[in-house]
């Protein structure tokens, strides 16, 4: 019968998806919960949102009522599809009007709060609801978004309205739904404060650069040979013979670099290193915050990937010279190249999550931003590089006349 009333539910009848919705209801079957989500977020009837979003809590408070934080003394389905008492703040108009960027970025918030509500995780939906809140305060006029705040908080319209767009009582009520004693508050708080402070960010960009230019030194001095003798070799192996554009090479294979000629370029290395982290997380922080709609900002970015990136770096470094140490001389072998793309595309995702993080968003966004953050990125550069050999040809050009 679930899958018949589930069926309903996408009935152009209204009466037919009303009864579908109260039968839903009445089965209290957990696995409901979701088509009524589907219901609540997208039917046109907004009687029918709200009868949905009833039904869900009717179903949730009789299925595991323990979970339920703070939900209001109603025992029947009935009195849960009674009409909202209202108590007030639909007259509380806000006095400035609300850009469609922010409408959008309202229901997204909302969406994803009612994923978490769905899910049993009220801190997460608390959080996601305060932010559609400060997104568009005209949400406070919403039955659909004040049935959810009435569930979350405990309160009525107006308390609930107030406690959602207050961060003290706000953090109040998240260390409440935590079970903790106001640290999970505390500590919210100082993340906040934290991702506004660039002496942090600053100091981990610095020690990830310090590492790449310590890497690059000694790579110059001890590395470099056997990285060319490696690549001398996989060309000789694939061809027989060694590309006379790069002849030079086998040049290096018993030079000696000096060490003041080493360290300048470990400190260039490391200041580059520095500048290209800064700008491609100045691009990702573009994308997460205009295309995928998160909230963050870029010192946080930075405060939650930089030490990924730094601890990553050697390893990426040991991996990458791996072949060339273990290389026999005659044969390359593939699985070199395997391994490096399965930990290539582990650190990737797991960028991806500590990016998602950092914008309240979860690891697909996450590691979409960063694509996207790097192809812009990359376009720009080009088009940079394009620009100025135009330039270039063009002064030179008229040099010679």
């Amino acid at each position: 019968m679930l899958d018949l009333y589930v069926e309903q539910l996408r009935s152009a009848d209204p009466q037919v998806r009303r009864q579908a919705i109260i039968a839903l209801g009445k089965q209290k079957d957990p696995a409901a919960l979701r088509p009524l989500a589907e219901v609540y977020r997208n039917d046109p009837d907004p009687a029918l949102r709200e009868l949905a979003y009833k039904a869900g809590r009717y179903i949730k408070a009789n299925a595991a009522p323990e979970t339920t934080p703070a939900a209001p003394p109603e025992t029947s389905l009935e009195s849960l599809l009674s009409p909202l008492e209202e108590t007030g703040s639909r007259d509380e108009a806000p006095a400035k009007p609300v850009s469609k960027r922010n409408i959008e970025r309202a229901k997204s918030y909302f969406d994803r709060a009612l994923d978490f509500h769905v899910r049993q995780d009220a801190v997460k939906a608390v959080e996601m609801m305060a932010k559609a809140l400060d997104a568009n305060p005209y949400l406070a006029q919403d039955s659909v978004f004040l049935n959810m705040a009435i569930d979350l908080t405990g309160q009525g319209a107006r308390g609930a309205v107030a406690t959602l767009s207050d961060p003290e009582a706000r953090d109040a009520l998240l260390d409440r739904l935590s079970g903790g004693d106001g640290g999970s508050g505390r500590a919210r708080r100082k993340r906040k404060t934290q991702d506004q402070d660039w002496g942090p960010a600053l100091l981990d960009l610095g020690i990830y650069g310090l590492v790449n230019g310590a890497i690059a030194f000694v790579t110059t001095l001890v590395a470099l040979q056997a990285l060319v003798e490696f690549i001398l070799a996989g060309m000789a192996a694939g061809g027989g013979n060694v590309v006379p554009g790069i002849m030079g090479l086998e040049g290096l294979t018993t030079a000696n670099i000096s060490l003041p000629l080493a360290g300048l370029y470990g400190i260039l290395y490391a200041l580059i290193s520095a500048i290209m982290l800064l700008l491609t997380d100045g691009a990702v922080h573009l994308v997460a915050t205009t295309v995928m709609g998160g909230e963050g900002t870029l010192v946080g970015l930075i405060r939650r990937t930089t030490l990924y990136f730094t601890v990553l770096v050697p390893i990426s470094t040991v991996i990458s010279l791996l072949p060339a140490f273990l290389n026999d001389g005659d044969t390359f072998n593939p699985a070199f190249s395997l391994v490096s793309l399965a930990f290539t595309i582990g650190t990737l995702v797991w960028a991806g999550k500590l990016t998602g993080d950092a914008y309240d968003f979860g690891t697909a966004r996450g590691c979409l931003s960063i694509f996207l953050g790097g192809l812009a990125l990359a376009l720009l550069f080009a088009c940079g590089v394009f620009t100025l050999s135009l330039v270039l040809a063009q002064a030179f050009g008229a040099a010679q006349m």
